[in-house]
């Protein structure tokens, strides 16, 4: 059941990635669906020109799939005074203990639930010992100053710590972190801890020196991590003068927590990883970039990630953006890629891991489009979000989104591409593995149909011309305890469905990635025939999932309006927390159902694999008899292949598309007992 939401956020940071990104309007995709019309390739985003666009095509109705039964609850667990708590998608929102069978959800505090005082800016680390079914929000961690008049916190990270030797959940401590703001300007940042059982309660304020020109932490909330003794928060460090608006980016900030086994507090130590990313073209012979507004800037902030091994001792800082040390030193192809640090004592000493050229990497160049200048050009990350994880073997795997790039001049290397009105462009979730940057694994996860944009939906205020809020797939990943499977999640619409572009009535998607042989599970929607369909909104996951004898558990979150109010300025969200997100082991497998088919609820059955592949693919009937017709549809609707009088009795079949060019389609099979339809991904051609 769609809802539609008529409702405001009050945002501290409102930008939107298209904007800072400049993306490109593209009508029609000849490279990859050649029935696709290109009336006007490319339009700029910001184009006042009248220009000629195709018409919008019908879209057309898939029934949702499935081959399994899926069992999903909501439990409404805390509320915050506004939607700023789970704006942030690189926070961690969600942690879990699984030894302890702790969940624990970190946000701002609201006195709709608990008696806070009415106030909005403490933090609360809200947790759970039954599954998620109830959950304890008495701990607050953070209230600056003290006082129930403050409300200065805002937009918090946190994690469970467990101190050695613990085995009582409420004896472990929820580590959070953040800005916070006098209401007005952003004046510093916080760290907080407390036990679970209410006491051990501390708070740390780092204030910024009000001088004309300072530099500063900003934002300490990206990729929280408990690893071995050690909490990990990530910030960027900036040059702000109070003067003007220009604020400068220098790099990261490693904030390091070592628990003190005496005292029972954190002792926070900062270490600054200076990093070549060029914003501007005109800043690219320069070892850091000029953002002349706030805009420009969150890119910084949204586009950086951090993870680490079990045992806290190595670690990968990743930053989304161009590289430009390598674009001063390159003659060849630069663009907006993943630049790498690595850390082998504990984030003592970090360094940069070779420059990789994602251009040349065939498995994810041949599912774009070729761009102005005859290239398939990545463009990974900062669109859909991005999580880090270190498996097993102290391997990195940076889970993101891949768009199209528009151009490699210097000038366009910040533009990607977008549909024009009417049209689909999948974006692509790729897993990127490497050890040391000498060489990278490269797997292929899953699409996201909806676009990544400002929502029609969540506005910023009552006025609905004042825009609305960027919303995207928010892509999350949970490792199991061991690392050795890692569960990717992320939430999507389906245009063909809502009729409408961005990702305004978003389902919960999962698949899992087995690390020691390569399996992996299908596309799972969960949350399809669910009372929450199509409402799940500012998702957050574990970077922990259970592990119960082969059943894995991801916990998950959303949030959601308290009411339908048009003006949401003073009104709280509330959170819930989503069980039954479960994988086994007999999901996972080499061929069977692999790749991105995606599975929610029905009784039908219909099998095909590999998916993606070279254009041949095994149908396997499980449910079907007598004959099907086959119809092979583009992402527009248009049926691209018919084939008829088809015997489905023997129950596989073998489906030769090889003819097609790479791109994603949908295989419809039509029955006397039913129809059914699946995407299928073409992919791999030479």
């Amino acid at each position: 059941m769609k809802r539609l939401l008529l409702f405001s956020i009050v945002l501290a940071f409102t930008s939107s990635l298209l904007a800072q990104t400049a993306p490109k309007y593209v009508a029609g995709i000849p490279s990859l669906f050649p029935s696709q019309i290109s009336a006007d390739p490319v339009m700029s985003l910001n184009s006042t020109s009248s220009k000629s666009v195709a018409a919008r095509p019908s879209f057309s109705t898939l029934k949702k799939i499935s081959t399994r039964s899926v069992n999903v609850n909501f439990y409404k667990l805390a509320s915050s005074g506004n939607a700023n708590s789970v704006l942030h998608s690189q926070s961690t929102g969600l942690s879990a203990d699984p030894s302890l069978n702790l969940i624990m959800f970190t946000h701002r505090a609201c006195n709709y639930y608990v008696n806070h005082g009415g106030n909005s800016g403490w933090i609360n680390t809200s947790f759970s010992t039954d599954g998620g079914a109830t959950w304890d929000t008495s701990v607050i961690p953070v209230h600056v100053g003290g006082t129930t008049t403050d409300t200065a916190c805002r937009y918090p990270s946190g994690i469970i710590f467990n101190p050695a030797g613990n085995l009582t959940a409420n004896k472990t401590y929820g580590v959070v972190s953040g800005p916070y703001t006098d209401n007005t300007n952003w004046v510093g940042y916080y760290f907080g801890s407390a036990r679970l059982d209410s006491s051990n309660f501390n708070q740390q304020i780092y204030p910024i020196v009000d001088t004309p020109v300072t530099y500063n932490e900003y934002w300490p909330n990206i990729a929280t991590t408990a690893a071995g003794k050690y909490v990990y928060v990530l910030g960027v460090r900036q040059y702000i003068s109070t003067s003007t608006t220009t604020r400068t980016f220098y790099g990261a900030v490693l904030n390091k927590g070592t628990f003190d086994t005496l005292a029972k507090t954190f002792t926070w130590t900062q270490t600054y990883v200076p990093i070549p990313v060029a914003i501007k073209p005109q800043d690219a012979l320069l070892k850091r970039s000029t953002l002349e507004d706030t805009a420009q800037y969150t890119i910084a902030t949204s586009s950086t990630d951090m993870a680490w091994s079990a045992d806290g001792s190595i670690g990968y800082i990743v930053q989304f953006g161009v590289d430009s040390a390598q674009l001063a030193a390159s003659s060849g192809i630069v663009g907006y890629y993943p630049i790498v640090y690595k850390s082998s004592d504990s984030g003592k000493t970090w360094t940069k891991i070779p420059y990789n050229p994602w251009d040349t990497t065939t498995a994810i160049t041949q599912l774009l489009i070729t761009s102005k200048d005859g290239h398939q050009t990545p463009f990974i990350g900062a669109i859909n979000g991005s999580k880090c994880l270190v498996d097993y073997n102290n391997n990195l795997h940076i889970i993101s989104d891949i768009e199209s790039g528009y151009s490699n001049n210097p000038d366009s290397l910040l533009s990607y591409y977008i549909p024009a009105s009417g049209y689909i462009l999948p974006q692509f979730i790729f897993d990127l593995s490497t050890s040391d940057g000498s060489s990278w694994t490269t797997t292929l996860v899953d699409s996201i149909l909806s676009q990544a944009g400002t929502s029609s939906l969540w506005t910023v205020d009552a006025n609905p011309n004042d825009g609305g809020v960027y919303v995207d797939a928010r892509i999350q990943a949970a490792l199991t305890p061991d690392r050795t499977k890692a569960f990717i999640t992320w939430i999507d619409s389906d245009p063909t469905e809502t009729g409408l572009p961005n990702n305004d009535y978003p389902d919960i998607f999962s698949k899992g990635l087995d690390y020691t042989n390569n399996y992996r599970t299908p596309t799972v929607n969960f949350t399809s025939s669910s009372n929450d369909a199509e409402s799940c909104y500012w998702l957050y996951v574990s970077p922990t999932a259970f592990d119960s004898s082969g059943t894995y558990t991801i916990p998950a979150t959303i949030s959601l309006p308290q009411s339908s109010s048009a003006d949401y300025t003073d009104n709280p969200v509330e959170h819930y927390y989503v069980s039954g997100i479960q994988f086994t082991d007999s999901d996972f497998s080499a061929t069977g159902i692999s790749g991105i088919a995606r599975i929610a609820n029905s009784n039908l059955g219909l099998a095909i694999y590999p998916n993606p592949s070279n254009g041949n693919f095994n149908i396997a009937f499980t449910k079907y008899t007598g004959v099907a017709s086959l119809f092979i549809t583009n992402i527009l609707g248009t049926t691209v292949k018919q084939i008829n009088n088809v015997n489905v009795n023997s129950n596989n079949l073998q489906l030769d598309l090889s003819d097609l060019v790479s791109g994603i389609y949908f295989l419809r099979v039509e029955t006397a007992q039913g129809s059914e339809t699946q995407k299928i991904v073409i992919a791999n051609k030479n």
